[in-house]
């Protein structure tokens, strides 16, 4: 006895997948600090200090505005800005984060 098979069966397909929507863009800031002195009978030293460097991305993540800094500073790494905002149907925003 031959049976057809049922529509749908027996036939496989691949899962679809679809890549995530996301547009990042890396940002960065290094704060220097130098100074000399001339002619100055004063005990002052020459030099440069790096300060501080900071960075972060921002950009779009799955319909989602979102931006992420830290700052490298002062031997602590510290978050400096953090948030992620969405646009609702009639005007209405959902933030989330400083």
């Amino acid at each position: 006895m031959l049976a057809a098979p049922l529509a749908g069966q027996g036939q496989r397909s691949a899962p679809a997948t679809s890549k995530p929507d996301i547009a990042l863009t890396p940002t960065g800031r290094l704060y220097v600090d130098a100074g000399r002195y001339a002619k100055d009978r004063r005990a002052k030293s020459n030099g440069v200090d790096v300060r501080a460097l900071r960075l972060g991305v921002h950009g779009k993540v799955e319909g989602w505005q979102v931006e992420l800094e830290a700052d490298f500073g002062e031997a602590a790494v510290k978050v400096k800005d953090a948030w992620a905002r969405h646009s609702l149907p009639g005007g209405a925003v959902v933030q989330l984060g400083n």
